[in-house]
This record gives structure tokens, C-alpha cells and sequence, in this order.
């Protein structure tokens, strides 16, 4: 089973070359790519990469989608659709999953606005590199954020208000 993951690893590495290769934002490396966003660049490495990401659909979403009114919609599933009833764990099931409690963890606190800056790569201490944390600032908008707070526009609409909205 490695054997085929590598396999579908190598040629999502191939197609992600062959399909990008005049963008910009992309840069190809030995183990995987980079994708220069916005906030930063960001490594990815191929090795694993599709298996991390699969994700399966529980039959009662194809279902549902094979009954759609939207004749596109319907179009994009098939016709047969396995009848067992048993869900898979996914990567996507565990993330909700994790979410769902970190949610309820949440909702039993007071919140508070807190961003996270990270001092450098080495992830040592009395490490600092100034300019990781200045492009940090400043993506974020701290300086903005702190300057509307200050003159006192800091709002907050409550949950419940928000979801019945």
C-alpha cells in the first residue's frame, strides 16, 4: 500500500509541475513545492500528501446530492453508490470531530482576542528575528486593530445573535 501511495504522491507532484509551471506563486523543490502566499511562503512536501488529504463521502451526502433539482449537481455523482451503511473515519470526520469539542470547550469560557506571533523558525528561545515578527504585524493589521480598539469602535456581536442573523 506505501508502494501506491508514492506512486499517487509523485504524480500529484507531476501534474502539480506540469499544470503550474508558469505561476508565479509556485516553486517547485525536491520534496514537494512551495506556494507563495500572501502572508508568507509555505513548504509543502509531497511524500504522504495524498493520503493526509483523501476524504471520502458518506453515502447518505451522495445520496442526497444525486436527488438534487440542480441537473449539474447531480451530474457530478454516480449513479451507483455503495448501500453500506457504515461512515469511514476520515481525516475530515476527526478534524469535526476535534472541532466540534474544542467548540464546546470554548463556548464554556470568556473570550478574549489573542494573536499568536511567532518569534523565528529555530523554535528556540531568546531567538528573535525582527523581521519575521515585523511581517507578522503587519499581515495580521495589529496596528490597525489596536488603533480602532483604542478609539473605541471594539465590538463584538454575541453567538446567539450572530446565528439567528
Amino acid at each position: 500500500m506505501h508502494a501506491v501511495t508514492n506512486t499517487a504522491d509523485v504524480d500529484f507532484q507531476k501534474k502539480i509541475s506540469q499544470e503550474l509551471n508558469q505561476n508565479q506563486h509556485l516553486q517547485r523543490t525536491a520534496e514537494g513545492f512551495m506556494v507563495h502566499h500572501y502572508a508568507g511562503t509555505v513548504t509543502y512536501h509531497v511524500e504522504g500528501f495524498c493520503d493526509r488529504n483523501r476524504d471520502v463521502l458518506f453515502t447518505d451526502l451522495i445520496k442526497l446530492m444525486q436527488s438534487s433539482q440542480n441537473d449539474f449537481i447531480r451530474a457530478l455523482f454516480p449513479d451507483q453508490v455503495d448501500n453500506s451503511c457504515s461512515r469511514p473515519t476520515t481525516a475530515g470526520s476527526k478534524i469535526r470531530t476535534q472541532a466540534n469539542e474544542l467548540v464546546d470547550a470554548l463556548m464554556k469560557c470568556t473570550p478574549h482576542y489573542i494573536r499568536c506571533i511567532k518569534p523565528n523558525e529555530t523554535k528556540k528561545s531568546k531567538d528573535w528575528e525582527e523581521g519575521r515578527v515585523k511581517h507578522q504585524v503587519e499581515y495580521l493589521g495589529l496596528k490597525e486593530n489596536i488603533r480602532v480598539r483604542r478609539a473605541g469602535f471594539a465590538y463584538r456581536r454575541h453567538f446567539h445573535k450572530f446565528l439567528h442573523r
